[in-house]
């Protein structure tokens, strides 16, 4: 559970969008140009003698295209109806009307290609019978020291939107994932995703999943030809199947405990996320700290005092406005991110002991990446003033693993449970805590889970004692885990680690835009990335 201190300052995707193409054409017509009735006739000789079997390889077969001036479009036409091979692209990248003149006699395909779109930057590649057209980012990947140089590393930018198939209202957190891979990242409230991959995962598959849907596996090629929208079916088992299967949850709850030793690794792994912590004050954000983060987890029979955590970069960008503005800072935001591994460090309503506190009820059962999961609701009950959260559990069915946790402290309970935000504030100020909830996500890879996505929101009605009405202030912190790594896995050096206890953007530098790299991180929200564009102009 983290603190504040409060301070005083001086388609379901459904074939390719309209905004990607894909040619597969039967004939080729000859066509008029410029103004004068020319007609054009081409001559396009394949040579297959001599190829080397592979996919790449096709690209230096041998074409002939006789001396003639055709469009983008009409070459790509052309090359398909001849080769067989079809093409996708994002169209934004290439412009098709442009006019070229093709003069070439038993060149490869490759050459011909670099002929037609006579741009550098882009690169192709031959994925079953497609030319993948794209257009890499090139980033340096240092070492751990930034002073040595590092190799440089061909990124691809896969974009997005993750959409209920029904309502088409956006699916927040929605996992994107390389299916087989500990590579990903998760979509924001809005649905909206970005995800970087290394250029050799073209011939991957990328999985969309979520709580409650189908999960949705598509080739990369599909991803890297636009950006898009994608539509998820919500999924659900009938009522009668949940009657039939119901099971005591206190039952379950006990076996999931027991069972931690066996879904959760037992070894050490290296986790690379992205973390940010938002400070609004009446709506308005004034502070953003965001950070590429990589912790070491001990094995999940250690306590969490073991985990260390290292910032690979991060950045800041900050309002305190006038001298009696109140900025609320995260006090152990890093830290929480340990705590609230729920799997590794039990909450009350998950210790045996307190079962008595809670009543538990089997609600429903969801569906997420092809399992199917328990859902178990908690609250209070009346006469156990300890206990202070209500919220949902998700069990897997098979092995009973926990898969995720939403909580918040019971809106009647708030009173209560205020001492545990506000470490120390001054005098003349009266704070009144109105929410605190979290979201606590794991992702199954090889046969465990490992921890894939935190949240938390807080919310605060603070009043000078002087002043007539209060002033709302909200905290958000979120930490979406990128990759996870767990061969040759190493603790990190104590001078590496961060003050995982101390306030966090008191240890990133200020603001800087392009910042990223070749790393993951979760896109903000429009209104989230104005803030933020704002702030850095103030």
């Amino acid at each position: 559970m983290f603190l504040l201190l409060l301070k005083t300052a001086s388609k379901y995707h459904a074939g390719l969008s309209p905004k990607s193409l894909s040619y597969k054409v039967t004939r080729f017509i000859p066509f008029l140009c410029h103004g004068s009735v020319k007609i054009y006739f081409f001559l396009v000789v394949l040579s297959w003698q001599g190829l080397i079997k592979g996919q790449d390889t096709l690209l230096y077969q041998k074409i002939t295209i006789v001396d003639t001036t055709i469009s983008v479009n009409q070459a790509f036409q052309l090359i398909s109806e001849h080769t067989g091979l079809n093409f996708s692209f994002n169209p934004d990248i290439i412009d098709l009307s442009k006019n070229i003149r093709l003069d070439e006699e038993n060149e490869s395909l490759y050459s011909v290609l670099n002929e037609v779109l006579r741009d550098p930057s882009l690169e192709y590649r031959l994925i079953g019978r497609q030319i993948v057209i794209y257009r890499p980012v090139v980033v340096k990947r240092y070492k751990q020291d930034p002073s040595q140089k590092g190799d440089s590393v061909t990124i691809l930018e896969i974009r997005g939107r993750v959409l209920d198939i029904h309502n088409k209202k956006p699916v927040p957190f929605a996992n994107i994932c390389l299916v087989g891979r500990s590579i990903g990242t998760v979509a924001n409230l809005q649905g909206i995703f970005l995800l970087k991959i290394n250029a050799h995962h073209l011939n991957d598959s990328l999985g969309i999943s979520c709580m409650g849907y189908q999960q949705l596996i598509l080739p990369v090629i599909d991803f890297v030809a636009a950006e898009q929208d994608y539509y998820l079916k919500p999924d659900f088992i009938p009522i009668q199947e949940v009657i039939i299967r119901q099971t005591n949850p206190i039952s379950l709850l006990t076996s999931a405990i027991e069972k931690i030793p066996e879904n959760y690794p037992l070894d050490p792994a290296l986790l690379t996320s992205f973390y940010r912590e938002i400070v609004t004050k009446n709506s308005r954000v004034v502070a953003v700290s965001e950070a590429i983060l990589q912790t070491y987890k001990t094995e999940y029979n250690l306590p969490v005092s073991g985990d260390q955590i290292k910032i690979i970069k991060g950045r800041k960008t900050i309002n305190a406005g006038n001298s009696d503005t109140i900025i609320l800072k995260l006090k152990a935001g890093l830290n929480t991110t340990l705590l609230l591994d729920v799997a590794k460090n039990l909450p009350d309503f998950f210790m045996t002991q307190n079962f008595e506190a809670y009543a538990y009820r089997m609600t429903d059962m969801m569906i997420s990446d092809q399992n199917e999961f328990y859902v178990i609701r908690f609250s209070p009950r009346e006469n156990y003033q300890e206990a202070l959260y209500s919220g949902r559990i998700f069990l897997e069915l098979k092995n009973l693993a926990i898969a995720a946790v939403e909580f918040e402290v019971d809106p009647e309970r708030m009173t209560e449970a205020s001492h545990m935000f506000v470490l120390k504030k001054p005098r003349y100020l009266r704070v009144k805590p109105q929410k605190a909830s979290y979201r606590v996500e794991f992702r199954r890879m090889e046969g465990l889970y490992y921890l894939n996505l935190i949240r938390c929101e807080t919310v605060f009605r603070i009043r000078h004692k002087k002043q007539l009405f209060a002033s709302v202030y909200s905290t958000i912190l979120e930490m979406a885990v990128t990759e996870v790594e767990t061969d040759t896995v190493e603790r990190f050096r104590y001078k590496e680690t961060v003050r995982s206890q101390e306030i966090f953007m008191e240890q990133i530098a200020d603001f800087q835009d392009s910042y990223w790299g070749e790393y993951n991180f979760i896109k903000p929200e429009e209104p989230l990335k104005e803030a933020i564009l704002r702030l850095g102009n103030d």
